[in-house]
């Protein structure tokens, strides 16, 4: 007892130790795989995303640690009992055996049916998990159309095809349990049938027949708990095959900078065009533009002319359809796209804020800045006089996106991290919308101020006529 004691908690250990080694790595890896995966992937596939940085890797974990030990000691528990059970007599064995074949054709026709319902249950926890991330993140807008009712039938509609899908995968299982219970009890009535036939007939003692039941039930027991892990194996198969798709996404960007000098020189858009995927029209077409570098230049024009295409293609997040993007000599491509991308500062209206404080957050694009950086970069965006009102000044804490500081706030510290990156080229889609007339004032001098200072380039996608009139030059959207 004390032996298998401690073989079972060995076991245990390694098993665990093995599967929390499995995950951790895999979470790492599918998570870096994601971070390098270009803007358009990410668009195309919110659904999944969650599901399979969460859920997938859960569930192969659990397998790993739940049922791949226990398949191993089954397996090697049921070669050892038939050897011995060839060992005692061979007829009876293969009596006692026969319905190995059919356990088998059973096991493979449960998972021929299954799989597809463990794939497609798959599918249908991903539009789950997306939904309550979306609604639960747009919580306000919810609350405020009165759409609580709505939007939770909405989910329940989700949740049924994903409860309906799992049912339908229980159904097969329901049905494969006991005809697996079925084989064994008919193994054991025809190893008592030929048993007790061939003791009458004095082939065999009794001794031996009562050896061969204490087998069986020794056999068919790791037979069972063999054939309990398949459903365990089926979902984690599904989730690594969801695992292995991700992983074999292609367009990972390279992330590693190069030891090229940082680019400078005036903005040039060559014949620049750029079609979405599902797009006929064009949204960019053939657009040619020179920016001299320093300059401030506010991006207007009609909703859907392209302004915020723009500013994503000179960001780096989308690649043009056609054309290209220089700066000076340097032409933006694939070898050059980190290193350019860490001379480009973006700020778009729905600022992103991580959980920390206001001055970790600025500093999030240089983290190795020091408080006096910090700080100048806050005054060059107009964030300073805010945060000295703030009892705990840049060491205010900022959790679930920055919910607790309002919007123009959130707004200037995404401008002051922008500051503090010191970019050569520095985008802002939208990103003084939610700020007061005076503060925009003040911000759009002082931009103006440091992009003829430090020789930056500035675009500002505007609708507001201050954002515009503070603006000398424009570029107007179609």
């Amino acid at each position: 007892m004390v032996i298998s004691w401690c073989c079972y908690a060995l076991q245990t250990v390694f098993a665990a130790r093995a599967a929390e080694s499995v995950q951790h790595t895999v979470r790492l890896r599918s998570f870096g795989h994601l971070l390098r995966l270009g803007l358009p992937w990410h668009e195309k596939h919110v659904d999944s995303r969650l599901t399979r940085m969460t859920v997938d890797v859960d569930s192969l974990a659990r397998f790993l640690q739940n049922g791949l030990a226990g398949a191993a000691t089954s397996i090697v528990t049921m070669v050892a009992i038939a050897a011995a059970m060839f060992w005692l007599d061979p007829i009876l064995a293969l009596t006692a055996l026969s319905a190995v074949p059919v356990v088998v054709l059973a096991t493979w026709i449960y998972r021929h049916l299954s799989s597809p319902a463990y794939a497609q249950a798959r599918l249908e926890i991903g539009k789950v998990n997306s939904t309550l991330q979306e609604k639960v993140s747009g919580l306000r807008v919810v609350q405020s159309h009165g759409q609580q009712e709505q939007e939770a039938a909405r989910l329940r509609a989700l949740s049924d095809k994903f409860r309906a899908t799992r049912v339908r995968a229980q159904k097969y299982l329901a049905v494969y349990f006991p005809f697996l219970t079925f084989c064994t009890e008919a193994a054991y009535a025809a190893v008592l049938l030929v048993g007790a036939s061939r003791v009458a007939e004095g082939e065999m003692t009794a001794g031996v027949l009562a050896a061969f039941f204490l087998l069986l039930g020794q056999f068919y027991g790791p037979v069972q708990q063999l054939s309990g892990i398949v459903d365990s194996w089926q979902q984690a198969t599904a989730s690594g095959k969801h695992i292995n798709e991700l992983l074999a996404e292609e367009g990972a960007e390279n992330v590693a900078p190069s030891s090229a000098a940082p680019a400078s020189g005036a903005l040039h858009l060559e014949a620049l065009t750029f079609r979405y995927p599902e797009s006929q029209q064009p949204a960019l077409d053939n657009l040619s533009l020179t920016i001299p570098e320093g300059t401030v230049v506010a991006v207007v024009g009609r909703s859907g002319a392209g302004k915020s295409t723009l500013i994503k293609l000179l960001a780096g997040l989308y690649s043009p359809t056609s054309g290209q993007i220089r700066v000076g000599k340097q032409v933006i491509d694939a070898a050059s796209l980190t290193d350019y991308r860490r001379q480009t500062g973006l700020v778009s209206q729905d600022v992103a804020l991580f959980s920390s404080d206001i001055a970790e957050n600025i500093r999030y694009v240089r983290p190795a800045s020091s408080d006096t950086e910090v700080e100048t970069a806050a005054r060059q965006a107009g964030l300073f006089e805010t945060v000295q009102h703030l009892p705990q000044g840049f060491r205010t804490p900022v959790s679930n996106g920055g919910a607790s500081l309002s919007a123009g706030q959130r707004q200037l510290i995404a401008l002051a991290r922008a500051q503090l990156a010191q970019a050569h080229v520095l985008l802002l889609d939208e990103a003084t919308a939610r700020l007061d007339r005076t503060t925009e004032e003040r911000l759009m001098t002082s931009l103006t101020e440091v992009s003829h200072k430090e020789k930056r380039t500035t675009l500002i996608v505007a609708h507001r006529l201050t954002t515009r009139s503070s603006l000398r030059s424009h570029c107007r959207g179609r």
